[in-house]
């Protein structure tokens, strides 16, 4: 999807912002990317809020509690949203136009194929608040529309009632919905390697397994998946299915874990444990009330026919959840918020290491590439295409090798065999390598004044491959070399005397203009000793 501008009033720190979203070269990009660059502070995390705020809000045709206009489009057509005006007929919360075909038309809400498929958010910090945004703020939203319901009277009231008890139970469980962070982070990687997206195509599967090693080989030249477990507090489970019946989500977790299906067939996992938990008090073995947990375990096995590349996926977990890992990922998380999942664990070999391994031995930023692009090759397939993907400083726990190659392997991971999947990210970013890859239309620079609060502006150069120290420069008032290194650089300048001073500090400097200003001063201390 492509996102074409919008305008937020009033959130936070967002007084009143506009945003156009510009395409770069027509043709050359089946992915649209979009870079949010600015200081610390200047609002771009609060703007990844409120869009995805927007976006979760007239998913349900509500409206988020703030002013704004959002313009997009999708493979069907143009899509203008805003909130219906104060003349409009009692009950209309939004004010829609759609573009498709060559006609126009004026809606009360988006028909379900004018929507991006999925909003999958990934942050990076712990302070982060999108988990709240795409999730608590729209169930609070939700239970105050209720409550004032509650006290109405009308021909209406029973059936507004039950559309938003629908929405409001939907929510905890929305496979629409994806919040991801260094917490849930854990549940992406058991996923991954379980459930292969159109799986019953082998040409797309093996295209599929090649992207997926691409990946691996950041980490390790040799990464092997052996098995994953799940950890669920079995009463809990119980109660949660017999509360939530209407939310499929824990009909399926609870399959995970039957040792004999309905149907007769075996048991999705590959064996299982069922512990009593223990008490929470410290040295403590006393059993918590008879309360049980189950830990199901299921192991991954060899594509058929590539058995000696390493190749390796869960056929059961595939069929089960239709070739989409992000069902399986949406239960695991639904679970994971409802305080169900105690554990997840992936044991894996790693290089020459014969031992297993398990996932707290990866580094946080092996665990966020593994993640973030994660998210995206588990996209790929049709049903998911036009994701919108919102990052929230994904550079952070990278090195300068992933930065390169993030934006190229985002649209390798947005392609199937030559088809675009028309996936939107937006990233906010300090990144100055990942802007090298970035053409001047995919950049909006953001900036907080005191007076007239957060404003955008396009980028005054095109950071399409320049120089990162350039970029810093211009678009961050950042020096390339640190304040620490330029203060005794330029203490000396002005204090030398004798070219010896200055040669003491230019063996212990790198290549670079600081090195060449105090060659300069050195020569003309030599001239001036004759």
């Amino acid at each position: 999807m492509q996102l074409e501008r919008i305008r937020i009033q009033n959130y936070k720190c967002l007084q009143d912002v506009n945003v156009e979203f510009r395409s770069p070269v027509q043709g050359e990009d089946t992915f649209f990317t979009h870079l949010l660059v600015g200081v610390n502070g200047s609002g771009k995390s609060c703007f990844l809020e409120a869009l995805g705020l927007i976006f979760t809000r007239i998913m349900q045709g509500e409206v988020p509690g703030f002013p704004f206009v959002l313009e997009y489009r999708v493979r069907r057509g143009w899509v203008k949203v805003c909130p219906a005006g104060k003349k409009a007929p009692p009950g209309r919360k939004l004010e829609v136009t759609i573009t498709a075909s060559g006609k126009t038309r004026r809606l009360e809400q988006i028909p379900e194929e004018y929507l991006p498929r999925r909003i999958v958010a990934c942050s990076s910090g712990a302070n982060h608040l999108m988990e709240s945004v795409l999730l608590s703020s729209p169930w609070a939203s939700l239970a105050s529309d209720l409550y004032d319901l509650a006290g109405q009277s009308g021909p209406d009231r029973e059936m507004e009632m039950a559309r938003l008890l629908e929405l409001y139970q939907a929510l905890d469980t929305n496979p629409r919905v994806f919040s991801i962070d260094g917490k849930t982070a854990r549940l992406v990687a058991p996923v991954l390697f379980a459930v292969i997206p159109n799986f019953a195509d082998h040409m797309l599967a093996e295209s599929h397994f090649q992207l997926r090693d691409e990946l691996l080989r950041r980490i390790s030249s040799h990464f092997l998946p052996v098995a994953f477990s799940i950890t669920v507090d079995e009463t809990m489970l119980q109660r949660m299915i017999e509360e939530r019946r209407n939310s499929p989500q824990y009909g399926l977790l609870a399959k995970l874990f039957r040792t004999e299906q309905p149907d007769g067939s075996k048991p999705l996992h590959s064996w299982m444990v069922r512990r009593p938990i223990l008490s929470p008090e410290l040295d403590s073995d006393r059993e918590d009330g008879g309360r049980m947990s189950q830990t199901a375990v299921f192991c991954y096995e060899p594509w058929p026919g590539r058995e000696n590349k390493g190749w390796l996926w869960n056929r059961r977990l595939s069929e089960e959840f239709d070739g989409d890992p992000m069902l399986l990922l949406n239960v695991l998380t639904a679970a994971y918020r409802s305080g169900i999942l105690m554990d997840i664990q992936l044991a894996f070999h790693s290089g020459e290491e014969q031992a297993l391994l398990g996932l707290e031995t990866l580094s946080d930023g092996e665990l966020m590439w593994l993640t973030r692009m994660g998210l995206v090759l588990m996209s790929r397939l049709s049903r998911s295409a036009e994701t919108l993907f919102l990052f929230d400083e994904p550079d952070v726990h990278f090195n300068n090798e992933w930065n390169m190659d993030f934006i190229k392997t985002l649209g390798q991971c947005s392609d199937i065999l030559g088809e675009g999947l028309h996936h939107g990210f937006v990233i906010a970013t300090h990144s100055t390598l990942l802007l090298t890859d970035a053409y001047p239309e995919q950049i909006n620079l953001f900036s907080a004044e005191e007076r007239n609060g957060v404003q955008v502006d396009k980028t005054p150069v095109s950071p399409f491959a320049a120089q990162q120290d350039e970029l810093a420069r211009l678009l961050f008032s950042a020096s390339a070399v640190g304040s620490y290194a330029m203060q005794r650089v330029d203490s000396l300048l002005e204090r030398a005397h004798t070219p010896e001073e200055v040669l003491e500090l230019i063996q212990q400097t790198g290549p670079g203009y600081q090195r060449f200003r105090l060659y300069e001063r050195y020569h003309e201390l030599k001239k001036e000793q004759g």
